[in-house]
This record gives structure tokens, sequence and C-alpha cells, in this order.
């Protein structure tokens, strides 16, 4: 998508789009550790697994949070999420953020992964910071959830010298 022309009249906060992986899909409860495969290799965010998309104005979810079930064997264990949107930044600087997640989670600013966190076992928050110049960048959060019965997940950012939104949502 294109960033809005109209940052008055933007959506404050992301488009989620939710995937089931099924119990059988090779990298759900794997014997063996996963390859450090690159997130672009992965097709946990394909059409294949699409459950829903929504607006979520946060996405700060917290512990114990299962957003799919469809009735797959082992439903709601096993699903994965993408959160996109458009940040507008007022001034240059380093914006602190708490993110965390059980499992897999990757931060994407501008097509680069600033964060990469894999096979995260505990739901414990961590603070990032992160060098933004003033002007637009788009930010892609992806998170999947394959082993275990632990969940949860957390991205916040509070700063007045950012604006995350989505433009031209619609609900279906």
């Amino acid at each position: 998508g294109e960033p809005p022309s109209k940052w008055d009249e933007c959506f404050e906060g992301f488009v989620g789009m939710y995937y089931n992986l099924p119990a059988s899909h090779a990298d759900v409860e794997p014997e063996d550790e996963l390859p450090g495969l690159p997130m672009e290799e992965l097709d946990y965010w394909t059409k294949e697994y699409a459950a829903f998309t929504r607006f979520d104005a946060s996405i700060d979810w917290g512990a114990n949070w299962w957003p799919v079930d469809n009735g797959l064997v082992e439903d709601p264990h096993y699903f994965a999420a993408r959160w996109i949107g458009w940040m507008r930044v007022y001034n240059r600087r380093d914006f602190e953020f708490v993110l965390s997640g059980t499992q897999d989670v990757w931060l994407k600013i501008d097509d680069e992964i600033r964060v990469d966190l894999r096979d995260s076992e505990a739901f414990e928050s961590a603070t990032y910071s992160i060098n933004l110049t003033a002007g637009i960048h788009q930010i892609d959060i992806r998170y999947a959830h394959r082993v275990g019965a632990q969940n949860g997940f957390r991205f916040r950012v509070d700063h007045e010298d950012l604006v995350i939104c989505y433009p031209e949502y619609q609900e279906d």
C-alpha cells in the first residue's frame, strides 16, 4: 500500500492479518531445532493459512492471547500474525518501544529487519531503541507461535513525535 495522503484522517493502528497453522506444518512442534531461515522464506503468512484480517488499534495483547481458532487439530495453539502500517516521524530521534512474544518475532522498518527474535520461550518484555529520521516509514511486524502452550505478544511505542496508522482501512 501507499502511505496516507491525509494524516489527520488516518486510522491510528495497524491492519492485522491472522493465519492458522496446522499441527501438521513442518515448523510446528519440530523435533529438531529449526534452521535460521530468513523471514521471507517462511510460509506462515500465505493465503493457504489465512484466517482473517482486521484493524488493530493496538497490538499489546499480553499473555495468554489466542486469536485464531478455526477448529483445526490443536487449535488455537499454532498461528501467525502480521501487522502493517505507516509511521510518521516528526523529529529525528531514537524511539524506544517495548516488544515481546513467545516464539518468533520480526520487526521491519522500510524493508529492513530491525529486530529478529527467535525461539523465545518466555513472555518477557524488552525495550528496544531505533533511530528514525523525520518522515514517513513503513512498519511490518510478524509473529509466529508454533511451539508450546505459553503464548503472548506485546508491541508498544508511546511518543508524541511518532504516529502509526494505516490509511483507507475499511471493515468488511
